[in-house]
């Protein structure tokens, strides 16, 4: 009896989407509208992320992610290539995005691959502001004047939170790694100011949405915590770039191979190649005992996705000094917000009968 087939890295045929300040290049993306279009090469060749996961779960992804996110895949690679001024834009976070919109909040982090010395990010406020003045500065146009101005250069990574508001302008490339939702509110754009019904802004037409975003966005100036400059970092083989309950951002230099325990993971991980080339090798079955090493090239620009039921594989650069971002979900588990966990287990001076003495002898 034939075993099942063993799963391989994947690689996904990218979407493209052109805008009036650039294009988006969707290499991983499970979204319905902007579903990874199909996977290229392999007997798994023509389906989509959406296909695998409704066929192979857990398998996919891992238990604790399955038992967690269902057939959602939790994460979306993309690249930026701006080369104008995008809309600022604000994102709920997870509770919001799903009291609100049934849906996946989004936090997304950019790491800078390529920035002209004119390139702007705006990120923040350079002050704390008031709703009022907001408000009305997106109506009448003059809302650059109070954002935070950041100028990005090539390996610097920003974590942009939920309910920061941020636009971007000039010519860049980015990689992003966000959440699985596209939850972009609209609260200016770029080409001309807002009539005071805030229906559309300029001449794109694209409606805003500054009443659904107005009572959770960060009016508080930016302090610069969630911006990492490529010199603050030592250069390290593998650096963490951030660790947060969406997901964990590894920066990787391969130099020499380097073996992946799978077992160790327990679910997916994705790579993308920001610079050079890397082969990734997996010692695979064909389900009737016969074995192979397989080969998948990973080359500046694209993403893979190694699925949770794969066996160890090694990364063995084909150009020295090749660098991968490594994204995953680590941590499931998110504290409820209403419990203190340094919170006393009893109220002083009320009577548990006994309860609380049970308690005390029991610790």
């Amino acid at each position: 009896m034939e075993g099942k087939r063993q799963l391989y890295p994947l690689k996904f045929v990218p979407q493209e989407e052109t805008g009036v300040w650039g294009k988006e290049i969707w290499t991983i993306a499970d979204l319905g509208f902007a579903d990874s279009e199909v996977v290229q090469g392999g007997w798994l060749g023509g389906n989509t992320l959406s296909d695998l996961m409704e066929t192979y779960l857990e398998r996919i992804v891992g238990e604790d992610i399955y038992q967690w996110y269902g057939r959602q895949f939790p994460l979306s690679i993309k690249f930026l290539e701006i080369n104008g001024e995008t809309p600022l834009l604000v994102h709920p976070d997870d509770e919001i995005a799903s009291q609100r919109y049934d849906a996946l909040g989004k936090r997304e982090s950019w790491y800078i691959l390529e920035a002209d010395p004119q390139a702007v990010i705006r990120m923040g406020f350079n002050k704390d502001i008031s709703v009022a003045e907001f408000y009305n500065r997106c109506l009448d146009g003059s809302v650059n004047q109070v954002l935070n101005v950041i100028r990005p250069k090539a390996g610097d990574f920003i974590d942009i939170l939920p309910g920061t508001v941020h636009s971007a302008s000039g010519k860049m490339r980015v990689a992003v790694v966000q959440e699985a939702s596209e939850l972009n509110l609209r609260l200016w754009n770029p080409d001309g100011a807002a009539g005071k019904d805030g229906a559309a802004n300029g001449a794109s037409g694209e409606p805003l949405m500054l009443e659904e975003a107005i009572d959770f966005i960060d009016y508080r100036k930016y302090d610069g915590s969630t911006c990492q400059p490529a010199e603050s970092r030592a250069g390290e083989a593998v650096t963490r770039l951030i660790q947060c309950n969406e997901f964990t951002v590894n920066e990787m230099y391969i130099n020499d191979a380097l073996r992946i325990s799978t077992e160790k993971f327990g679910r997916f991980i994705i790579y993308t190649c920001i610079r050079g080339e890397v082969s990734i090798q997996t010692a695979s079955t064909d389900g009737k005992g016969g074995a192979n090493t397989s080969e998948c090239r990973l080359k500046s620009g694209e993403t893979v996705l190694i699925p949770a039921d794969m066996p160890d594989f090694l990364i063995v650069p084909v150009e020295k000094g090749s660098v991968l971002l490594e994204a995953m979900v680590e941590d499931c588990e998110q504290t409820d917000s209403y419990i203190n966990p340094d919170a006393a287990p009893f109220l002083e001076g009320e009577d548990y009968e006994g309860l609380d003495a049970e308690t005390e002898e029991e610790e």
